[in-house]
């Protein structure tokens, strides 16, 4: 088996490092001079990772899949926290009616657009602590103030689809001191910075791995050629990738007004990110599916083509 670098089109950091070590893998498996004896649910993980790759090459993504499971929807949800007691709560909005106790008071409330599978509790409005995409929509506030913007912006605050791999965040350095990541909304709204400060972009899809890729060449220092990360494209250590290093303010500014830091990796099939592909399981099988005896009959005729050449 020849080993690669990953899919063409492939994109996901952690499904680079992944892509690239299982066909080592696999050859000291089929190679090896002993039996290797596997328990059943990690066979069962190899051949679901395996039907997802499959999915992946032919452009399709796998729902629910834990390696290309495509874009997660988001749903507007409310969460309250009282700092007083360390008590918080979230709840979709769809269910205010039902909710018991929050009017008391101390209550600080925002409105935001989360995953239904997402812990709430963990975000952060001035940094990125959750492990998919969660965007502000309204806060903080009351819950009067709450109840009051939610009969008003009914029709606003609608449910999405969001890309959760590859994302792009913006980690602070002042003084060798690594901050927590940002997004970009969170890097433009907080203009009262350091002037020291230095902010590196990384592509991670979470924003620990993009501030452990930070905190890793930074604490060994930027110029020292031993530090095992790299601050400069993917790096072969972890599943981060580095878009630019240790940057000011205005640099930041001129390089998100380029549109350069929301740009990914195109996956197989030339999806972009950001769209869905067209679904295996809606309508008919035949629309939209690609036509598999048209691929047949291209491979067959390459295949007749290099034969000819070489018993020539």
């Amino acid at each position: 088996m020849k080993e690669s670098p990953g899919f063409p089109g492939r994109f996901s950091q952690h499904n680079r490092i992944r892509e690239a070590v299982t066909p080592k893998l696999r050859n000291d498996l089929q190679h090896s001079e002993f039996d290797h004896l596997l328990m059943l649910p990690e066979v069962s993980r190899t051949i679901r990772l395996h039907h997802q790759w499959i999915q992946r090459l032919w452009g399709y993504d796998t729902p629910g899949g834990n390696s290309y499971g495509g874009p997660v929807t988001r749903h507007p949800t409310a969460i309250g926290r009282w700092d007083a007691e360390a008590w918080s709560t979230w709840f979709a909005l769809e269910t205010i009616g039902t909710v018991v106790g929050c009017d008391r008071p101390g209550g600080v409330f925002h409105v935001v657009l989360a995953g239904a599978r997402e812990h709430v509790a963990d975000w952060c409005p001035d940094s990125q602590q959750t492990a998919t995409p969660i965007d502000a929509l309204w806060g903080p506030g009351t819950w009067n103030e709450l109840t009051a913007a939610i009969r008003g912006a009914e029709t606003q605050w609608v449910s999405g689809a969001v890309d959760i791999v590859d994302r792009a965040f913006f980690v602070p350095v002042v003084d060798g001191a690594v901050g927590a990541p940002l997004s970009e909304a969170q890097l433009i709204a907080y203009s009262r910075r350091p002037a020291e400060e230095e902010c590196h972009v990384v592509r991670a899809d979470w924003p620990g791995v993009a501030h452990h890729h930070v905190r890793e060449f930074v604490g060994t220092c930027r110029c020292d050629p031993a530090s095992p990360h790299q601050s400069d494209g993917p790096c072969r250590h972890c599943a981060s990738e580095s878009l630019l290093a240790a940057a000011r303010r205005e640099e930041m500014v001129a390089f998100i007004q380029a549109g350069k830091a929301p740009a990914a990796s195109p996956p197989v099939g030339g999806r972009a990110p950001g769209q869905r592909a067209p679904s295996a399981h809606v309508g008919s099988r035949r629309a939209t599916r690609p036509n598999l005896r048209e691929k047949v009959a291209r491979l067959d005729k390459r295949s007749q083509s290099f034969l000819c050449r070489v018993s020539a």
